[in-house]
This record gives structure tokens, C-alpha cells and sequence, in this order.
């Protein structure tokens, strides 16, 4: 992510490990074994992120294909996101995401260390819609302590 954020892509950080960031001692004994990011929607941005990754040693696929910075748009569209591999580090990188527009996102999100995260709010509709046990594990604490105005106890 230093990487992304030293060549000026914009990206924000969602799911287990941005509310991780956000809450270390209510998730310090949650696994998490990827992160997630959502770029913007734009083929410039998803080449330079790819461009950035490359660089940098990672391995770039779409759909378990390899692919570098001079893929096209009609080869992604409707494949939703990048997955990115480096030694046992995993990046899925989304850059089409119906559910929370590009500006709403970027207008809402917050820097833990340097990291733009997503809001807790953003973070948790996404689980939500993605309705994973896991993920409704989650969401269900923190609504739950949300609406008693309390962090969440996991």
C-alpha cells in the first residue's frame, strides 16, 4: 500500500483488515488473510495500480489470468476486481464496485497511519451485501454495540 500511495493512486481500504486498522484491540485475534481495496474506476488508474504492482514483485491476475499494465478495459469489465500475490500477502483489489459510488468513498474516508480506510459505515454495508458467515459475524457486533453507542467486544 506504500506503493500505491507513494505513485498518488487513490485507493481506500475496506473489509476485515481496514476495521482491523480502525479497531486493533476488539479484532487483535481476528485473522485476516487478505486485504481488501477499491481504485477508481478508471483504466488509468487500474494500470498504474497494476504498473505500481509489478514493480514491486507482485503477481497481478484477473480471474487467475496474469495480466500487466497494458491490459483493457473490455478484457476487465464486468471481472470486478485485481487480485495481487506476493510471497504470502494477498491484495484484491476492486475497481468496479456498484454498491458506493467512487467520490462518495473517497469523500468519506479516513487516514489510520497514513492509510486511507473506508468508513466504518462503508465497510459494513459492503460486508453486509457480501454475506459471508464471517461477515455477518461482524456486522452483527458492531451494529449491535453501534445502536448502545459502544465499541465492539469480539
Amino acid at each position: 500500500m506504500q506503493q500505491l500511495s507513494k505513485a498518488e493512486i487513490k485507493y481506500v481500504v475496506i473489509g476485515t483488515w481496514a476495521l482491523k486498522k480502525k479497531y486493533p484491540e476488539d479484532l487483535a485475534g481476528y485473522p485476516v488473510k487478505d486485504c481488501d481495496l477499491i481504485i477508481a474506476p478508471l483504466l488509468r488508474s487500474i494500470r498504474q495500480t497494476i504498473a505500481v504492482l509489478v514493480k514491486n514483485n507482485w503477481s497481478v491476475t484477473v480471474w487467475e489470468e496474469e495480466i500487466d499494465a497494458t491490459v483493457e478495459m473490455n478484457f476487465l469489465q464486468g471481472k470486478f476486481y485485481l487480485r495481487a500475490r506476493k510471497s504470502k500477502l494477498t491484495l484484491d483489489i476492486t475497481y468496479e464496485c456498484p454498491f458506493i459510488p467512487w467520490q462518495e468513498l473517497m469523500r468519506d474516508k479516513q487516514a489510520y497511519s497514513g492509510i486511507p480506510l473506508a468508513s466504518t459505515k462503508h465497510i459494513l454495508h459492503l460486508k453486509e451485501l457480501k454475506g459471508t458467515d464471517r461477515d455477518k459475524h461482524i456486522t452483527k457486533l458492531f451494529r449491535s454495540t453501534e445502536t448502545a453507542g459502544l465499541k465492539p467486544k469480539l
